[in-house]
């Protein structure tokens, strides 16, 4: 949401010339929220060479429909044959007295048929643990074809546990603090599924419904949604590892192993995207920092007290989070990327930390990759080719040298030199990359394997070897 009566512009950097063929602005039309908020008029523009006044208009609208108290897609097509680097939106307010106020924005361009993702089928998690303690790690790996896949190191399947529900996420519990594992199933009906390490049903519950509202802000009535973001962590420093829960009625949930709801807290604001445990205080016990998709994080104790907001940008909110005691001095700190395109480097109430802009949403847009020492100052980046959306960092060389290991939609997963930037080798499947893991497949400790997630439908499990 933007001041009242100011024209917005929204530069899009689309990293090379595209085809492009529409764009679809979704705005909340809204009569008395804030005063008014609503677009009356919207402009786009592109260029090959930057933003400025060579860009030419390739769409124009006036929005005729009054507020009608919803959100609004408003959709401007191209001309055929229209290409662009470089997009420009600009949107006018309702009148002088209204903000506008933007959910989202889509920009498309047309594909032949063998470029597009199928779009059936989905990994959404996964997880490399060793459930059986043997040295060998087992992979989990959950998506929309509604169960969770258990697969052995020498890639049998072991189980599955059907949901009956879409798998939106993930979380494996250390259940008493030296195995024991409990995995947990965040799904789309609402539902967090739990079973044992060999598949077993544990107990399965729907987190109660709540209500985001506050001082100053719209009562809404208590509801449930779909549960979005799940981790594991040992909050209170006892052994046995709690279940951390996003779900988008804008609430974080932690339950313990048997299923008891330890507490809930409202997120505000909006759907969670993104989470992480970590001592930022350095009392033993972790907090509890939940990113939503509208601003900045916010901070929980281990007792479910908000703390504050960490960093993120207002109405483009976090989509990356880290965690990590990046100097060693025992608290720690936070990483930060989101929609905006920022990064933002924090240490809770202690010293000073960057923020840098990348030019374009973080794991969504930009084909950059960046690295950072512990100050958050820049070492390095490297243009992988397309859009990276996962990154581990491992030694899978065997070179006594960490390695960053990159899932990009290019469909490859690419090992890029920690100490360069160089892309030092490659694999490439049959679709976007999703998700990657390093982990213990072959009982070598003189190497690192790799399973990456795919959009062919299938887990690839990989070692760097010489040529």
């Amino acid at each position: 949401m933007f001041p009242d009566g100011q024209t917005v512009t929204l530069d899009v950097d689309l990293g090379q010339p595209q085809k492009l063929s529409r764009a679809v602005i979704r705005s909340r039309q809204l009569k008395t929220f804030n005063g008014g908020c609503g677009i009356s008029k919207l402009a786009v523009m592109v260029a090959d060479e930057g933003f400025g006044p060579g860009m030419t208009q390739v769409g124009e609208m006036d929005v005729t429909e009054g507020l009608v108290d919803n959100m609004v897609a408003l959709e401007l097509r191209f001309p055929d044959g229209t290409t662009g680097r470089y997009v420009r939106i600009v949107a006018t307010p309702w009148t002088p007295d209204h903000n506008v106020y933007i959910d989202s924005i889509l920009i498309e361009g047309p594909a032949a048929r063998q470029d597009m993702q199928p779009g059936e089928f989905r990994l959404n998690a996964l997880r490399a643990v060793d459930l059986d303690a043997d040295g060998l790690h087992e992979v989990l790996a959950a998506g929309t074809d509604q169960a969770i896949h258990a697969i052995a190191a020498d890639g049998a399947e072991l189980w599955q546990y059907r949901t009956g529900s879409v798998i939106n996420d993930l979380a494996v519990a250390d259940a008493s603090g030296t195995g024991n594992y409990l995995i947990a199933a965040a799904c789309q009906n609402m539902k967090l599924y739990t079973t044992t390490e060999d598949g077993q049903e544990a107990w399965t519950l729907a987190p109660p419904p709540r209500t985001y509202a506050r001082a100053g802000y719209r009562g809404v009535k208590p509801f449930q949604s779909r549960l979005t973001v799940a981790f594991a962590a040992d909050l209170t420093g006892d052994g046995p590892e709690e279940i951390i829960v996003g779900s988008a009625n804008w609430r974080t949930y932690v339950y313990d192993r048997a299923g008891e709801l330890l507490w809930d807290e409202v997120l505000w604001a909006h759907t969670p995207t993104c989470g992480a445990a970590i001592d930022l205080d350095g009392d033993g016990a972790r907090e509890v920092v939940m990113g939503n998709s509208y601003t900045s994080t916010v901070i929980y104790d281990s007792e479910g007290t908000i703390l504050g907001s960490g960093r993120g940008s207002g109405h483009a909110g976090p989509t990356a989070l880290a965690c990590g005691d990046l100097d060693g001095n025992g608290l720690g700190e936070m990483v930060v990327g989101d929609r905006a395109g920022k990064l933002w480097f924090q240490e809770w109430q202690g010293r000073e930390m960057p923020s840098w802009s990348t030019g374009s949403d973080v794991t969504a847009v930009n084909f950059l990759l960046y690295l950072f020492d512990a100050d958050g100052q820049p070492l390095w980046q490297t243009n992988l080719l397309d859009v990276c959306g996962d990154v581990q960092i491992a030694d899978v060389m065997g070179d006594e040298a960490l390695e960053l290991v990159c899932a990009c939609e290019d469909n490859t997963v690419k090992i890029v030199s920690g100490s360069t930037g160089d892309v030092l080798a490659w694999y490439r499947t049959g679709g976007w990359i999703r998700e990657v893991r390093v982990c213990e497949l072959d009982g070598d400790a003189a190497t690192r394997e790799i399973v990456a997630s795919c959009d062919d439908g299938a887990i690839y499990a990989l070692q760097v070897t010489e040529d």
